[in-house]
């Protein structure tokens, strides 16, 4: 089931229960995901370090 098939109360529970999105096939890609995912605000990168990264990651392939 994909996340937005969920409806409002099954997000409210996932976010409840910290669930997990599947990850991306590429590491660099999930890792930089679960960093976004984190539920400690101060553990988030930011969006300038979100976008250098993506810019790496395009270049890349």
């Amino acid at each position: 089931m994909l996340f937005s098939d969920f409806n409002f109360k099954q997000k409210e529970r996932f976010y409840e229960m910290k669930g997990k999105l599947p990850e991306p096939s590429c590491k660099e890609l999930a890792d930089l995901n679960s960093q976004c995912h984190s539920y400690e605000a101060n553990q988030r990168p930011s969006f300038r370090t979100i976008l250098r990264e993506l810019t790496m990651l395009q270049q890349q392939s």
